[in-house]
């Protein structure tokens, strides 16, 4: 009785932290490998965008592809564009991106996803994929951003910063040093000027 009290206190809880942690999914690198035999490939990144961009969405990612070697199908053929869509995370349908024009695509997409596949479509207007299928590819977390043990100082760009030798650190001695002669002299022409005033000041 205790036991089966102790877990309908703790199921809530578990659910509630697992609604509560970040989607990763949507979020790092992916490389479209061809799958029909060509050299046609195509390599990108996902990364969320920021709160006050999202325009009420639940999850926004922008997402940048660039392709290699992409050679559009003969006049005649009826293939008149390529069409990148995004397997989605929950699953269910894919999720249109946009069309590979010159071989870029720059966009946003409203859902999580896992993974990205490209299809040859006559209709370069179609809201679901219907030609084959030419790349594909799943999303994959970034290495460098997160595999922080592997970080080293030297993969930072830019040349380090000299340590002064032992002769350098004592020339900067010397230059900084203050003359004690110089100092003491300040300190009785102050002293001096003070009295000065005091008897002016008593005189009057």
């Amino acid at each position: 009785m205790i036991m089966k009290k102790l877990l309908l206190a703790i199921l809530p809880l578990l659910a509630i932290s697992a609604l509560a942690r970040p989607v990763h999914a949507s979020e790092g690198l992916f490389r479209l490998n061809n799958q029909v035999g060509d050299k046609a490939r195509c390599s990108g990144r996902s990364v969320p965008t920021p709160p006050e961009n999202t325009r009420g969405a639940d999850s926004r990612f922008a997402v940048s592809l660039s392709c290699r070697d992409i050679v559009y199908p003969a006049t005649g053929s009826g293939i008149v564009s390529y069409v990148v869509w995004a397997r989605p995370l929950i699953g269910g349908d894919p999720v249109r991106i946009g069309t590979v024009g010159v071989g870029f695509v720059n966009t946003t997409v409203n859902t999580p996803f896992t993974g990205i596949f490209i299809t040859e479509e006559k209709n370069a207007n179609t809201e679901s994929p219907t030609g084959r299928v030419v790349m594909s590819g799943d999303v994959r977390l970034d290495p460098f951003l997160d595999a922080p043990s592997q970080f080293r100082p030297e993969d930072e760009l830019g040349d380090p910063i000299p340590t002064p030798s032992g002769e350098e650190i004592e020339e900067m001695r010397r230059a900084n040093a203050i003359n004690p002669l110089t100092t003491g002299l300040a300190a009785v022409l102050g002293i001096a000027a003070i009295i000065f005033l005091v008897i002016i000041v008593a005189k009057k």
